[in-house]
């Protein structure tokens, strides 16, 4: 359980869940990082229905068939966009220039570089008490500088569901706010209704599995800024309510946006997490995806990992608004699964239904049709649902062993919240890593902690508990029988000094050897066979 690859060994960080390993019913599993390598490779990008990808230096639109100049302004805005709204750090020491918190910003500033357009970084000006931003453009037989000044960043969030960035532009004094997020959260606050155009491209990127993001942006006047300004500088007076105003402002900033376009990238599956999966699945083991990914997306990588088989059935439940509808819905798939009980089902089902059904307080009947499905998808979904899914299985009245995983900080309600926590040391930080109960560098792993330590550890300690009765009870009835003789006076059949030493000495070794050797079944045996689990 050691990968060599980051030099990463697993780690424990409670020894008191060891036996915990053996007895899971129920895995939650994020996805980005956790099932995927979180490692962006950045593929196509669609601007008013038309989608391009670069090839060989060159933006080649797929739709005529052409090659696009980057100058063209529709491109070069989207462009524009792509090199200013992030929080990359440039890092002139290492041999890896840039450092990104988010895997997504890193395939941008890495396509546009591969375009002669280079993030140069970000220099602190001490006068104005702003951080220039410098871009420099190599097109062709053209190069030239860029630069904006960073005047407020708004932080992306997993709440909001995107991140914004007001600049100015130093050449032409003009203000605008970058804006980029999903495309739910991203369409509601769009003035043109153009939106339309690019609902084709969302769906045929994500049905690839690839991860979207909406870029959108809005010229600021002088006078916008401010005012923008003093309403963030209220709200972080108020020590109260902050976090509310703040949300509140940034609900405000980011309002009547125009859209450039929209991205996609390919997050690849980790390695042998197809087999890790179908052997946990074949152990019992019922897993549930959480993810905050688009429902096409989501689906297409529980497919690529077999978290869904070809021979189960799919229910899906998505954008139910009306209570109405989520009851006749709940009700249609609870008849079809009791007129065929021998089939095997798979649950789909986005936030906003999932909100609809806390709200009214149907999660009883939710929970009752989950638990009868072999796998569930839990798509568009916030950190604090995650939790509620896993406290809905969690407190039911089967009381299951549950376990989550995950590798982000969003990840982190999720591993509290289940009976054991599991960490992937992620890219994005190890705030998973430090609230889990164990760490592993892979989701691999989790096979082999599951199958073979969890399986011996909780055999072992069947088999110690077992033995302490054993002994003590011999040593009892010898005791026993041995009254009827001595018309049960005091007398006692063991000498006083073996009675001291019985359990220190005569029987201390047998558990400790049963406590680290004991192996009902062989490790390769219980990984290769799954069902002993």
């Amino acid at each position: 359980m050691y990968d060599e690859k980051t030099d990463q060994p697993a780690k424990v960080n409670s020894t008191d869940l060891n036996e915990d390993l053996g007895q899971i019913e129920y895995l939650f599993s994020d996805k980005t990082g956790t099932l995927t390598e979180n490692e962006m490779l950045f593929k196509h990008f669609c601007i008013n229905g038309n989608i391009y990808e670069e090839k060989y230096g060159e933006i080649f639109s797929l739709t005529s068939q052409t090659i696009k100049p980057v100058t063209n302004d529709k491109i070069f805005g989207f462009i524009e966009a792509l090199t200013v709204c992030h929080t990359v750090q440039v890092d002139k020491v290492s041999s890896e220039k840039y450092n990104a918190s988010s895997p997504d910003e890193l395939s941008f500033i890495k396509f546009c570089l591969n375009l002669g357009i280079e993030y140069e970084g970000d220099v602190f000006d001490k006068n104005r008490n702003v951080f220039d931003r410098t871009v420099s453009y190599n097109i062709k037989n053209e190069s030239f500088e860029k630069k904006y000044e960073i005047l407020y960043i708004l932080e992306f969030d997993s709440v909001r569901k995107r991140m914004s960035i007001i600049v100015k532009n130093k050449e032409s004094n003009q203000y605008f706010l970058y804006c980029k997020g999903a495309d739910i959260s991203i369409a509601p606050r769009c003035t043109c209704k153009t939106f339309s155009l690019y609902e084709d491209s969302l769906k045929e990127f994500s049905e690839k599995g690839w991860r979207t993001l909406v870029i959108a942006y809005k010229p600021l006047s002088e006078s916008e800024y401010s005012s923008y300004c003093q309403m963030i500088d209220q709200a972080n007076s108020d020590i109260l309510n902050k976090e509310q105003k703040l949300n509140e402002c940034y609900d405000l900033i980011e309002s009547n946006l125009k859209i450039l376009g929209v991205t996609s990238v390919e997050d690849r599956l980790q390695e042998d997490v197809e087999g890790t999966l179908f052997s946990l699945r074949q152990a019992g083991i019922k897993i549930w995806i959480l993810t905050g990914d688009k429902l096409e997306t989501a689906v297409n990588i529980s497919d690529s990992c077999k978290h869904f088989s070809k021979d189960m059935f799919k229910f899906v439940l998505k954008n139910l608004k009306n209570i109405n509808e989520v009851e006749e819905n709940l009700a249609i798939i609870n008849e079809q699964m009791n007129s065929s009980a021998k089939q095997s089902y798979a649950l789909v089902i986005d936030g906003v239904s999932l909100e609809t059904i806390t709200l009214n307080k149907k999660q009883n009947d939710f929970r009752s049709i989950a638990v009868k499905c072999d796998a569930v998808l839990c798509c568009r979904m916030s950190p604090s649902q995650k939790a509620n899914i896993v406290s809905l299985i969690k407190n039911s009245k089967e009381r299951p062993m549950t376990a989550a995983i995950g590798d982000g900080a969003n990840d982190v309600s999720m591993i509290q919240e289940a009976h054991v926590g599991i960490g992937i040391f992620g890219k994005e930080g190890r705030n998973a890593a430090r609230s889990a109960d164990f760490c592993f560098a892979k989701f691999k792993y989790l096979k082999r902690a599951l199958l073979v330590h969890g399986y011996m550890y909780y055999t072992r300690a069947a088999v110690l508990v077992l033995y302490f009765f054993y002994k003590n009870f011999v040593f009892s009835v010898c005791q026993t029988y041995y009254g009827f003789w001595n018309a049960f006076s005091s007398t006692s059949v063991f000498s006083s000094l073996y009675i001291s030493v019985f359990n220190l000495l005569l029987s201390s070794v047998p558990p400790f050897i049963i406590a680290l050797f004991e192996q009902q079944k062989n490790a390769k045996e219980l990984e290769q066979t799954p069902f002993f689990y």
